[in-house]
């Protein structure tokens, strides 16, 4: 029996439910192997061929497979094998009109752009038909999964348990890469499973603000200036906005860059600690820097 390795497979309808006419579902793999066989197993019956073609990175495999009307309902396995190891995934067919339906009623992600290690929240909502119209559906685990830009398939990140009103909350780290984030509900006896639009999220370069410097400026002001620029130093940023700040004093420099990456600010004249700040923006994430005056 092959063992199990590491490896993916994205599939592009959960649950796959039939009905009177084909339905077509893709399957998406991550298993780098020069050759690879692929197998649909039914809940009964014998196994299904699969006609895996090959596709670029990231992702290895592709396959493509229209259930006919009268598939099984049930537990499903998609296998991909090069006959000495092996990736599978569990899937579940659903028979149309035999349980009732469920919806992500909402999916939420903040903040939507966020640095590496950043916290991030995820709520939202699940519904299940009732009576010809939607009620909360409580008590069930909901999967909350991230698929990276340079990544193939979605990997599980946590779980929550919806409340009596069909809502659910998790907390979760900001990536390193831009992606997408996705909720899924598995059936239960009565119901079937759903899957939650997807949510991108954009991971923003940290930034430093570095060399900050406080200088007497004629007119009883100061001057202040330093440089930002990415946190390993490799890029500065120019047309952005900085802001000195102290207290109900505030004055901002809106174009970084003379020469690059520097700002140069002009304030009232005031002892004690400023602040320069670069508020997230231009695809950069937050920074800033103290200095007191005098020295």
């Amino acid at each position: 029996m092959p063992c199990v390795t590491s490896g993916s497979i994205e599939i592009t309808r959960h649950p796959v439910v039939v009905g009177d006419a084909p339905v077509e579902v893709t399957f998406v793999v991550a298993f780098g192997v020069p050759e690879a066989r692929g197998l649909l197993v039914p809940p009964d019956g014998p196994p299904v061929k699969l006609d895996l073609a090959a596709v670029p990175p990231p992702c290895d495999w592709r396959a493509t497979y229209a259930f006919p009307p009268d598939a099984p309902a049930g537990v499903w396995r998609v296998v991909v094998t090069d006959g000495a190891a092996s990736v599978v995934r569990e899937f579940q067919v659903e028979r149309e009109g035999t349980k009732a339906r469920t919806r992500f009623a909402a999916f939420e992600l903040r903040p939507r752009e966020a640095e590496t290690g950043e916290r991030l929240v995820l709520q939202g909502r699940v519904e299940v038909e009732s009576g010809g119209d939607w009620a909360p559906l409580a008590g069930q685990i909901v999967s909350i999964g991230f698929h990276g830009a340079d990544s193939c398939g979605r990997h599980l990140v946590t779980r929550s348990l919806t409340g009596a009103d069909g809502t659910f909350g998790a907390l979760a780290t900001a990536p390193e890469e831009d992606g997408d984030w996705r909720a899924e509900l598995d059936g239960g006896a009565a119901f079937m499973g759903s899957r939650s639009r997807a949510v991108l999220s954009r991971s923003l370069p940290e930034t430093e603000i570095v060399k900050y410097t406080i200088r007497p400026y004629p007119d009883d002001r100061l001057k202040h200036s330093g440089i930002l620029r990415t946190k390993n130093g490799r890029t500065r940023l120019d047309d952005l906005a900085v802001t000195v700040s102290k207290g109900a004093v505030s004055v901002t420099d809106h174009s970084t860059g003379n020469p690059s990456g520097r700002f140069t600010v002009i304030t009232p004249r005031s002892r004690g600690e400023w602040r320069a700040s670069f508020s997230a923006s231009g695809g950069y994430g937050p920074s800033s820097a103290t200095g007191k005056y005098p020295p």
